[in-house]
């Protein structure tokens, strides 16, 4: 049996155009439930600090099958921000026993990053595709596991009284925000086992 869960939950710079100014995004706490089993949580603690934003994520998922552990999956990652830029993001992440490392720093010419994945440099207003911030998905948005940009940007949609965006890459997703703060609201996608996963407040 193959369970898998999507490397992008686990975590740029501005675009050049004026906005109103919002608060900093708020702390969330999700269930993952899978196929209408609770199987974990997502938790994302934002901290403002004077100019800077300091995001702490975490989440676990563990699926069992009678008595037996069959999937794992965990990460324990950190985002800085500083006046809307990102300064940096590390991130350990553990997915069936194989451990992946992620380190992203902002300098004068982007942003570099290195990892298991190899190293590389991304464009200035490259952000980091882990949902918690509505207004990255605005931005240039890259795997936070691989370093590896997105194909083709998400799609916005309104959804009721707020807003919802799509990422159809692989493993893809679909969240929905608040328009008044952009507020993390809901999140749903499917493994590649094709289960369907969604995020409950909790």
């Amino acid at each position: 049996m193959i369970l898998s869960f999507p490397r992008r939950l686990a975590l740029g710079l501005p675009v050049l155009c004026v906005r109103p100014a919002r608060a900093a995004p708020a702390s969330v706490r999700f269930k993952v439930v899978r196929e209408g089993r609770e199987a974990g949580f997502h938790r994302v603690t934002v901290v403002q600090d004077g100019a800077s934003l300091r995001a702490v994520a975490e989440i676990e998922i563990v699926v069992r099958l009678l008595s037996f552990t069959v999937f794992r999956y965990r990460v324990d990652a950190e985002e800085v921000w500083r006046d809307g830029r990102l300064f940096s993001v590390q991130s350990q992440s553990e997915k069936q026993g194989r451990a992946n490392r992620f380190v992203a720093q902002a300098d004068a010419g982007g942003i570099a990053w290195e990892g298991t994945a190899g190293r590389g440099r991304l464009p200035p207003d490259a952000a980091p595709l882990t949902w918690w911030r509505e207004a990255s998905m605005r931005q240039t948005l890259f795997d936070p596991a691989t370093g590896v940009p997105l194909p083709a940007p998400p799609l916005r949609a309104a959804a009721g009284a707020g807003v919802r965006w799509s990422v159809t890459a692989d493993p893809g997703g679909e969240a929905s925000y608040a328009a008044a703060d952009g507020a993390w609201i809901s999140f749903s996608t499917k493994g590649e086992d094709g289960s369907a996963i969604v995020y409950q407040p909790g």
